[in-house]
């Protein structure tokens, strides 16, 4: 045993304070010093050794015999013991005994469970974005015939790109606008979603300068991500060039450059405006 109980007010005792009254410091030295030598051993020890290994002479026999006296220390048998820390040496004898046990016992889990050959636990199954789900579905999807499965893998790629991913009802969409595009404008629709990838839009446009008038050329609002409806004409007068709307281009003019043009011709083409508009300078 490694250690006792020692109470800071043991020296209020009234035993203790009988042998300090008696025999001062040098009592209670010995008196704890039996003590520790009876814990060390955790059992009784012979009275003839215990004496001789504390030197004790003629003046500490009386204090020795002093201690047997008021019941501080007892012997028995040629034995020397205190019964209050041998009542304590056997619960701790107990308390190390369980001790010893219950870490044999959770060693014995340990090795039980390194044993184990696989193991794969029920509550916490692995977790799988919806994103992801959504994402597989859509790359299983298979374009119409009109339209080419690489073009078309391009396409969600891009999409993913730019952090906007396809979803299902998306792709029936496109494919949709793909096809209308096609019936009333007759562009092909792996052109017109090429045009998309290479601009990094979301939906797909009829093409630019597709199937009409080379000069005409479709307008892009600054920061926009789509073309707008609205097109404009390229004067065809060399020195102008200057982009009007359709109707205010002629065959070789516009009518910012057209000198030689009635003014009643441009009122005509200006009604409506609000007021008339004035002749361009060549």
């Amino acid at each position: 045993m490694k250690y006792f109980l020692h109470d800071t007010s043991a020296f209020d005792d009234e035993k203790v304070s009988e042998l300090y009254m008696k025999f001062g410091y040098e009592g209670l030295g010995l008196f704890y010093t039996i003590l520790e030598k009876i814990g060390k051993q955790e059992k009784p020890i012979k009275t003839s050794v215990l004496k001789c290994q504390l030197h004790v002479g003629k003046k500490l026999e009386k204090c020795w015999s002093f201690m047997e006296e008021i019941g501080i220390i007892s012997s028995n048998n040629g034995d020397t013991f205190n019964k209050q820390l041998l009542n304590f040496s056997e619960k701790y004898q107990i308390k190390k005994e369980n001790t010893r046990k219950k870490v044999s016992e959770w060693r014995k889990k340990q090795e039980d469970t390194e044993n184990v050959t696989s193991y794969v636990p029920i509550s916490n199954q692995p977790k799988v974005k919806e994103s992801k789900v959504k994402e597989s579905k859509v790359n299983k999807i298979v374009p119409p015939g009109f339209l080419s499965a690489e073009t078309w893998t391009d396409f969600i790629e891009m999409r993913n790109k730019i952090k906007k991913p396809l979803t299902e009802n998306a792709c029936k969409l496109i494919f949709r606008e793909l096809d209308k595009i096609k019936n009333q404008h007759g562009h092909d629709p792996n052109d017109v979603l090429e045009q998309s990838i290479r601009n990094d839009w979301q939906d797909v446009y009829p093409l630019k300068n597709k199937g009409g008038n080379n000069n005409q050329k479709t307008a892009v609002q600054p920061g926009a991500s789509s073309p707008r409806e609205q097109t404009y004409s390229i004067c065809p007068n060399l020195k102008c060039k200057k982009e009007v709307l359709p109707g205010d281009c002629f065959e070789s003019n516009c009518i910012h450059c057209a000198p030689r043009v009635p003014l009643e011709k441009i009122k005509a083409l200006t009604k409506g405006i609000g007021k008339e508009m004035p002749r361009g300078q060549p």
